[in-house]
C-alpha cells in the first residue's frame, strides 16, 4: 500500500485535480472499477468489508478499489473492523469536501494542474529524483521531470 500525504497548503488544487473526473482518471477503468465508483459516489462513503455479492462486482473490491486510488477518483482511509480485521473507507470526494467545508470547483483544473508540475518539477531538481504525475503524457514526462513545466 502506498500512503499519500498532500501539505494543507495546495489542498484545493489537489481537490481540483482529483474530483475533476478528467480523462487520463476515467480512460481505460475496468468495469469492476467503474461501478464501485458510482456506489461510492450514490453512498458518499463504502466499507470494503461489506459482502461482495452485495456490490454485484466481477472481481475483488480491493481490485477495484486500488484502481480508483490510483486514478485519484476516491479518497480512502484504512480502519479496523469490528471483527479485528482490516478494512478500507472508500469516500468520494464531493463527501470528503463536504465534511472538510472545501469547495475548489471555482479554480482552473489547468492552473492546478501546472502548480503541481511546478512542485513536483522543483523538488526533482532539488533531490536529483524522477518523480511523476498520473496526467502527464509520456511526451512531456521528461520536461516536467527536468523542468517543473
Amino acid at each position: 500500500m502506498k500512503i499519500t500525504f498532500v501539505h494543507r497548503s495546495p489542498w484545493d488544487d489537489f481537490l481540483r485535480i482529483a474530483s475533476s473526473k478528467d480523462g487520463w482518471q476515467t480512460r481505460g477503468l475496468s468495469a469492476d472499477a467503474k461501478h464501485l465508483l458510482q456506489l461510492v459516489e450514490r453512498e458518499g462513503a463504502l466499507r470494503t468489508e461489506v459482502n461482495p455479492s452485495r456490490l454485484h462486482l466481477q472481481g475483488k473490491i480491493g481490485d477495484a478499489s486500488r484502481e480508483l486510488e490510483r486514478k485519484l477518483l476516491i479518497h480512502s482511509d484504512e480502519m479496523h473492523t469490528e471483527r479485528g480485521t482490516h478494512a478500507k473507507v472508500l469516500v468520494s470526494w464531493s463527501n470528503w469536501m463536504a465534511g472538510m467545508n472545501l469547495d475548489p470547483k471555482h479554480l482552473s483544473l489547468k492552473d492546478a494542474k501546472s502548480k503541481f508540475e511546478a512542485i513536483i518539477g522543483a523538488l526533482n531538481a532539488e533531490h536529483g529524483s524522477e518523480g511523476s504525475l498520473p496526467w502527464v503524457t509520456e511526451e512531456r514526462r521528461s520536461e516536467v521531470v527536468r523542468d517543473g513545466r
